[in-house]
């Protein structure tokens, strides 16, 4: 069977190694995009596991195409097969062709309920079906996951400038991280540190109905025997967090209980980061001084921080999300990526200090 998954873009690579350790066989990386290969299993399993994917959508149809008709005729063949009651359509285009992103979303609207007037009787719940057009490629399927995985049960504070778990989650495996002390000196709503326990632990994408236990392929017993017991409050883990607002450590405590983690959570400032720690881990998201603070105070606040890192964490690791140019003049670039964040363009970087 053949799926396809949005991730962060510029993460691909990342997302494609998790994809391929949960048993999947990656095909293809586009801009945002990872189709990979496997068992019916993978949709239970991927959409149970993964960390650093948003869905998992179950390809119907993934070919070249020369012109509008082609693609027409492949939506009639993939709108026979999904054999569902209301749908929810999602289009893309990403090709130099000439294509209305209006009439194409129309076209497979118009489609599927000729198909299913074609099954008359057939009563099954909303679905939501995408389609890409990239390059002179055009790929059409069903999502299985509903509410995209980016959406952690355990997010009850929401910071103003959060971090998106899929990002946490690539940042971590970025840093080679393998249980030892980590600390993130501006820890905000906590998501970093949740993310290492969860990572380290095997933790599920717990709290949620998916959407594949709707569809007519859904197995029971092969879903059951997946699915395993989450006890939380594990403290095995040094998780340290440093902000000096003393809201977001109330927000990060509460996230962490909610998450089951054990973290240790201090007002502080990531200037005077020796104080709390030795640790050789640094994985953070500082401000960019966009929505919280100026760009004049978060490039003070970074030399501020470099500072006390070049005097005082020699050899550790550091792994940071910035938009602003500062860290790789004064550290060794170990891995670069060039991400798109929302609207945002950003790096993420693997350092040595």
């Amino acid at each position: 069977m053949l799926y396809i998954s949005p991730t962060v873009t510029g993460l691909e690579s990342l997302a494609g190694e998790e994809l391929r350790a949960l048993g999947a066989k990656v095909r293809e990386k586009y801009p945002g995009l990872i189709i990979y290969s496997g068992k019916e299993e993978l949709i239970y399993k991927i959409n149970y596991m993964a960390k650093s994917i948003s869905k998992v959508i179950l390809i119907y149809s993934f070919v070249r195409f020369e012109s509008l008709l082609d693609i027409q005729h492949e939506i009639d063949n993939a709108a026979q097969k999904v054999t569902y009651g209301k749908y929810e359509v999602r289009v893309a285009i990403h090709s130099a062709y000439e294509l209305s992103l209006k009439k194409l979303k129309e076209y497979i609207i118009k489609s599927l309920l000729n198909a299913k007037k074609l099954r008359s009787g057939v009563h099954c719940p909303k679905i939501t079906v995408f389609a890409w057009v990239i390059d002179d490629y055009f790929i059409f399927g069903i999502d299985t996951t509903g509410v995209g995985l980016e959406k952690r049960w355990y997010r009850s504070f929401k910071h103003p400038a959060s971090l998106n778990p899929l990002i946490s989650s690539s940042m971590l495996r970025m840093a080679g991280w393998k249980g030892e002390k980590i600390v993130d000196p501006f820890c905000g709503s906590g998501t970093v540190l949740i993310e290492a326990s969860h990572l380290y632990y095997k933790v599920p994408n717990l709290n949620r109905k998916f959407k594949f236990v709707e569809m007519p392929f859904y197995r029971d017993n092969v879903w059951k025997s997946m699915k395993t017991k989450y006890y939380g409050k594990v403290s095995n883990l040094y998780l340290m967090g440093i902000d000096k607002n003393p809201r977001y450590i109330e927000g990060a405590e509460r996230n962490a209980y909610n998450a089951g983690v054990k973290l240790y959570l201090k007002r502080g400032l990531a200037e005077e980061l020796h104080r709390y720690t030795d640790s050789k881990f640094i994985i953070t998201n500082p401000p960019y001084g966009l929505r919280m603070e100026t760009k004049k105070s978060a490039y003070l606040t970074y030399e501020k921080f470099i500072k006390e890192l070049e005097e005082y964490f020699s050899g550790a690791t550091l792994v940071v999300i910035t938009p602003l140019n500062k860290f790789e003049y004064y550290f060794e670039v170990k891995e670069k990526y060039e991400i798109i964040y929302g609207k945002l363009k950003a790096q993420i970087l693997k350092l040595k200090i």
